[in-house]
């Protein structure tokens, strides 16, 4: 009998012999929009999934870098992942980086922040799961470490 082995705090760990097909996706570092909201999230990483019941365990490390001596100094921001179904996003988390520091200095604050999901995509069709990350405020210098990562496995 095969076992899917799950962790509290948001994280997936799996059996090797658990699935029958799966799919892990490295994303390299990326920049975050200057511009705040979901319109401007960017995606970390995406794959087209065939029928089957799948499950989805996504990771991002978010860093808010402050630039020394900038108007952005002291600026704090709430950074988001989700994960998509096609369009419909089917799980997100959050994460409040930075504290505000002082005129002149510099604030390096970085969170990880998970999603997980299982997916049921019907005989016949396909579909997309995509993994997109953004923050709330027009806070500029954030970026996403190269740890990102989206991991896919079907159940046998």
């Amino acid at each position: 009998m095969k076992k899917l082995l799950i962790i509290t705090a948001g994280l997936f760990l799996f059996s090797a012999e658990c699935f029958a097909a799966s799919y892990f996706i490295k994303a390299p570092g990326m920049s975050l929009s200057p511009f705040g909201g979901e319109a401007n999230a960017v995606t970390v990483a995406s794959k087209s999934i065939s029928a089957g019941t799948w499950y989805v365990s996504a990771k991002a490390n978010p860093v808010n870098r402050l630039i020394q001596g900038t108007v952005a100094t002291g600026s704090q921001d709430i950074a988001r992942c989700a994960l998509y179904v096609n369009s419909t996003r089917v799980d997100w988390s959050s994460s409040h980086l930075g504290d505000g520091p002082t005129v002149g200095s510099e604030l390096l604050a970085v969170a990880t922040i998970t999603n997980q999901t299982r997916i049921s995509v019907p005989a016949g069709t396909v579909r997309k799961v995509s993994f997109k990350c953004w923050h709330d405020y027009g806070v500029v210098g954030q970026y996403l470490d190269a740890s990102a990562s989206l991991y896919i496995g079907t159940a046998q």
